[in-house]
């Protein structure tokens, strides 16, 4: 009961998240889902870290690789997801922001 509590807490961030895409949800839960979570590998606090990190990305139109910092705009955001969801990877991508 606790757990389904939470579950339905996270799922109304994830709903609180989609108007940070500006249009491009599909997209965004397209990225996501390289990481190995799918509907039938429902993993919802993974699904939310991730989706959370693109939306920071969206809204700042920053982000660290390396340990500097690059600014991109919101164009560049979109074609980088688009670039990465077309690359066609037989694996999901390793790793999430944080530890589950």
């Amino acid at each position: 009961m606790m757990r389904e509590a939470q579950a339905e807490g996270e799922w109304a961030d994830i709903i609180r998240l989609l108007p940070c895409f500006e249009g491009h949800g599909r997209l965004v839960f397209e990225y996501v889902e390289l990481f190995g979570v799918t509907p039938l590998k429902l993993k919802i606090k993974k699904i939310l870290r991730l989706l959370q990190e693109v939306a920071k990305l969206f809204e700042t139109s920053r982000f660290l690789f390396q340990k500097k910092e690059y600014k991109v705009s919101k164009p560049g955001i979109v074609e980088g997801l688009r670039a990465v969801c077309n690359k066609g990877f037989q694996e999901p991508l390793p790793g999430a922001p944080a530890k589950e």
